[in-house]
């Protein structure tokens, strides 16, 4: 099985009515069959489609083993790029610098507020709810992951989806 380095613009063989966000054994897939074959996606793939879902990249791609993702920010000006003009994400998933960004995004664009809600067995728990609603939240999401970096990657996807 390896991933894709490139998923954009096509639809899933098994979901025709999805998008592809990766490939299993060359075929283009969708999150669904994705996650299905990987798991909850992790690492650079979980940091692409942040960048991709959440922070408005777009033309993503991972490197060739996977453990790159590079994409097209609108935001970035003279930061360094590849050979194909992208720039390499952040790694919103593991590195709180990036994540902080992606949390004022959810708040900025989908005004939404988070919270870290536990620790619990080697998890972090991470909601995210609508501002201004009285609890209960009927529109809250939320997610877990071994750090809380992941957490809130993982709540934000969700939560655009």
């Amino acid at each position: 099985m390896s991933l894709a380095n490139r998923w954009s613009g096509q639809w899933c063989v098994n979901h025709p009515d999805k998008m592809a966000t990766g490939a299993i054994n060359g075929e283009p897939q969708c999150d669904q069959c994705c996650l299905k074959e990987f798991g909850f996606p992790k690492g650079r793939l979980l940091d692409a489609m942040v960048a991709e879902r959440v922070m408005g990249w777009s033309n993503m791609s991972l490197g060739h083993k996977g453990d790159d993702a590079y994409g097209h920010d609108p935001t970035c000006g003279d930061l360094p790029r590849d050979g194909h003009g992208r720039i390499k994400a952040p790694a919103y998933s593991t590195d709180p610098a990036a994540t902080a960004e992606v949390v004022k995004r959810l708040q900025s664009a989908y005004h939404l507020q988070f919270r870290l809600t536990g620790y619990h067995d080697d998890e972090w728990f991470c909601d995210l709810a609508p501002f201004l609603k009285e609890p209960p939240y009927p529109d809250q999401v939320g997610a877990e992951g071994h750090t809380a970096c992941e957490a809130i990657c993982r709540a934000a996807l969700k939560a655009v989806a």
